[in-house]
């Protein structure tokens, strides 16, 4: 009786895939080819959707990790004026400059000794150190003392703001020396720098 009923559903399984199929030939070996073609496909599938996920994954966790390094980058450059605000409650810009840069040269040992090869001095031109030279003058020292001028004589709430619109004069000098593309987008941001600077006159 058993083998009946499996032979009467084997039959119902024939005559359903000769309806689907006609011109399918139902026997032991094609289901078997047939069984191995689709496992290999649906691992296929599985395979590029992982490669896909693990593409996306990584986009996703580089992205939150720029994000993260930026945002820790915001949050110390917001701390430190307010240290050095408070450094300059007693003491004129230019002595506080002095022991502002004992911390530089402190930071600076300390990162030669946990990196002691630098390749890239050997490829370096007389115009790149130059260059180097030359900002680390200007932004090291000559605006980090009228920085501190400002930041003694004012709030730091006012003073901060006005001194992050530096991206303004960068847009510009950009656009000038450089020839850098100037877009709606970008004169959209520096109008907004502007009407920043203007709220906090």
């Amino acid at each position: 009786m058993r083998g009946q009923n499996i032979s009467r559903h084997r039959k119902s399984h024939e005559n359903i895939v000769k309806e689907i199929f006609p011109g399918f030939s139902y026997n032991r070996a094609t289901l078997h080819r047939t069984f191995v073609i689709c496992i290999l496909i649906g691992v296929n599938s599985l395979l590029n959707n992982f490669n896909s996920l693990r593409k996306a994954t990584y986009f996703w966790s580089t992205f939150m990790e720029t994000f993260f390094l930026a945002l820790l980058t915001a949050f110390i450059w917001g701390f430190v004026p307010f240290l050095e605000k408070v450094g300059l409650s007693s003491v004129e810009p230019t002595a506080a400059y002095l022991v502002r840069c004992s911390g530089v040269f402190l930071g600076v040992v300390i990162l030669i000794a946990f990196t002691p090869q630098f390749p890239s001095f050997g490829k370096m031109g007389v115009k790149s150190i130059f260059f180097l030279i030359f900002a680390g003058i200007l932004a090291g020292v000559v605006a980090q003392l009228v920085f501190y001028k400002a930041l003694k004589m004012g709030e730091i709430s006012r003073v901060i703001p006005i001194t992050s619109c530096y991206p303004l004069f960068t847009f510009l000098l950009g656009w000038i020396f450089l020839g850098e593309e100037v877009t709606l987008s970008k004169v959209a941001g520096m109008l907004l720098i502007l009407g920043g600077i203007l709220l906090l006159k």
